[in-house]
């Protein structure tokens, strides 16, 4: 059971059974997302960077020093059902 319970501009929260997810100042321009499990709070997102392309690039870099194919495919089935969907007329 998870949902958006109500139009706010104060910070976005989704709420579960025993947790919330708080999504920083605005959904549209997240740059921290917090998990709160009663009085424990962990933070779930990553500090930003000056390349928005660096994790990326990262991941991108790793498939190729470890010559992961599995993984190299996976991603390119992704990437085309994606575009795939991206240009289907609304």
């Amino acid at each position: 059971m998870i949902g958006k319970t109500a139009a706010t501009y104060l910070q976005s929260e989704i709420y579960g059974l025993h947790e919330t997810i708080r999504i920083g100042e605005s959904a549209a321009d997240i740059h921290e997302i917090k998990l709160y499990n009663r009085d424990e709070v962990t933070l779930l997102s990553m500090l930003p960077t000056n390349n928005p392309m660096l994790y990326e690039a990262q991941a991108f870099s790793r498939m190729i020093e470890m010559n992961d194919h599995i993984t190299a495919e996976k991603y390119l089935y992704l990437s085309k059902q994606l575009n795939r969907e991206s240009s289907k007329p609304s």
